[in-house]
C-alpha cells in the first residue's frame, strides 16, 4: 500500500505593513562666537563669525539653525562673565542643541578646567562642539588629548597677556597716570579724545555736585556728626538731586578715609595675585605701590582730611575700649 504524502496547501498571506515616512531627523546646530574687545577691527571679526556660522549652518541640508550665541567684548578666562556662553550651556541642557559649532578651543575657554568642565556638561546631554580651527570634534577618541595641548598653549598665551597689561599698569602708574577709575566726586575727562597726551587722557575733574556732598561729609564729623547721622543726610542730598540711593555707614567710614579728597592717589592698593581666578587681594608687598601727590583737584584741604582721621581714630579707640570691659 501506497504512503500517500498530505499536502496541506496554505493560501498566500498578504501582510500590510505601514510604512512610515521616516525621513532622518535634522540635527540642530548651533554656533558660538566670542571676542574679547570692543576694538574697531574685532568688532568686525565677531560680526564675520556670526554671519558665517549663519550662512554655513542654513546651508546644510541636514542640520537646521537654531542660534547663534556671541559674547562681546568678553574674557575667556571665566564664564560667569559670558551671558551668551551660558544661555547657550543652558539651551543644551534643555536638549535643544545637537551640535555646538566654534571658531577654536581658546573662543570657548582659556582656562583648560572651566573648559573641560563645559564640554562634559554637553556630553552628558549628547552634544557635541565641532572647532574649526583645529579640525577636531569634541567627542572623538583623541580629544582629550589635543584639548589638554591646546589649552595649555592658550593658557600660556593668557599668561603673557596678563604680565604684559600689568607692565603697562605699572608704567603708566610710575609716571603719575595710572588708568584709575574716578572716585565719588570727580569725572575723568577727555577719555575719548583724540590727539592728547596719556596724561591728559586721564585727568580727574571735580563733579561740584558730588563734591557738594563730600564736603558735607567732612563737615558735619567735625561738627561731631555720627557716620550713622551722615549717612542719613547723605540719603536726603540723594533723595534732592532725584535719586533713591540709601547710604551706608560702611560707605561714609571709605569715603572719609579715602586720601583721593586731598588730591592724592595711591596705586595699587589691591591686587589680582591669580590671573585665572580674577580675584583682587590686598596688596601685600605683592605689587609696588606709589603715592602720587597732588594727582588731582582736592576737594578737601590737607588739614581738614588729617584732623577728621584723628576724629576717626578717636572715636575708634573708644569703642575698642568699651567692647573690652
Amino acid at each position: 500500500m501506497k504512503k500517500i504524502q498530505k499536502i496541506v496547501v496554505v493560501g498566500e498571506q498578504r501582510k500590510t505593513e505601514s510604512v512610515a515616512s521616516t525621513e532622518p531627523r535634522k540635527l540642530r546646530a548651533a554656533a558660538y562666537c566670542r571676542v574679547s574687545t570692543l576694538m574697531e577691527e574685532q568688532e568686525f571679526s565677531f560680526e564675520s563669525q556670526t554671519e558665517y556660522y549663519k550662512d554655513f549652518i542654513e546651508s546644510q541640508p541636514d542640520m537646521e539653525l537654531v542660534g547663534i550665541y556671541g559674547d562681546h567684548g568678553a574674557s575667556g578666562l571665566r564664564m560667569t562673565e559670558r551671558p551668551e556662553l551660558q544661555r547657550m550651556i543652558a539651551d543644551c541642557m534643555d536638549g535643544k542643541i545637537d551640535v555646538v559649532y566654534v571658531k577654536s578651543l581658546s573662543r570657548l575657554a582659556r582656562n583648560a578646567i572651566e573648559c573641560q568642565k563645559i564640554l562634559d556638561q554637553l556630553h552628558e546631554k549628547g552634544v557635541y562642539v565641532i572647532f574649526e580651527k583645529e579640525s577636531i570634534k569634541s567627542n572623538d577618541d583623541q580629544f582629550s588629548l589635543v584639548m589638554k595641548l591646546y589649552q595649555s598653549i592658550a593658557q600660556e598665551q593668557s599668561n603673557s597677556q596678563s604680565q604684559a597689561i600689568i607692565w603697562t599698569v605699572d608704567h603708566n602708574a610710575a609716571l603719575g597716570r595710572p588708568a584709575y577709575k574716578c572716585c565719588f566726586g570727580y569725572v575723568k575727562e577727555n577719555v575719548n579724545e583724540t590727539g592728547i597726551t596719556e596724561r591728559e587722557r586721564h585727568t580727574w575733574s571735580i563733579n561740584e555736585e558730588e563734591a557738594e556732598m563730600v564736603r558735607t561729609m567732612f563737615d558735619m564729623i567735625e561738627d561731631g556728626a555720627s557716620t550713622y547721622d551722615v549717612a542719613k543726610r547723605m540719603t536726603e542730598m540723594e533723595a534732592e538731586r532725584g535719586n533713591d540711593f540709601v547710604w551706608q555707614s560702611c560707605k561714609v567710614c571709605w569715603m572719609l578715609r579715602n586720601i583721593a579728597y586731598k588730591g592724592d592717589l595711591l596705586t595699587h592698593k589691591t591686587v589680582v595675585k591669580d590671573y585665572l581666578s580674577g580675584k583682587a587681594v590686598k596688596n601685600d608687598g605683592y605689587r609696588e605701590q606709589y603715592y602720587l601727590k597732588g594727582h588731582h583737584p582736592a576737594i578737601i584741604s590737607e588739614e581738614q582730611f588729617e584732623n577728621v582721621q584723628t576724629i576717626l581714630e578717636s572715636r575708634s579707640k573708644k569703642w575698642k575700649e568699651a567692647r573690652a570691659i
